[in-house]
């Protein structure tokens, strides 16, 4: 299993339209081979956000990555410039143990 978080940190005069299109953003795991689950995430820290994604494998996220699939997903939308007061932080896991479960939809309806 691999993980990936991409977090940003965003102005604050841009942190509620940014806030609003991530709940807008399609989930679309199941037309992405691989892919098992997808967050969007708020920070407690004002302005901190992440999307959290988690694969099958590394060369899953890879094969995503070079697909059809993730250039329509990061093409066109709003302008960006003078959203991020930072770039961009992506990080990636290789799982070494997982233990336990709550299913995503369950969790993400009851706020847990």
């Amino acid at each position: 299993m691999y993980i990936v978080q991409n977090t940003f940190s965003i102005a604050e005069q841009h942190r509620e339209s940014f806030e609003a299109r991530q709940h807008a953003a399609p989930t679309v795991t199941d037309e992405v081979p691989g892919r098992l689950m997808v967050a969007r995430l708020k920070g407690d820290e004002p302005g901190v956000f992440a999307n959290l994604s988690i694969w099958e494998s590394r060369e899953a996220f890879e094969a995503w990555r070079e697909s059809d699939n993730f250039k329509q997903a990061h093409a066109g939308g709003p302008p960006m410039e003078g959203v991020f007061t930072a770039p961009p932080q992506l990080a990636s896991y290789e799982v070494l143990r997982a233990d336990g479960g709550v299913p995503v939809a369950e969790a993400a309806a009851t706020g847990d």
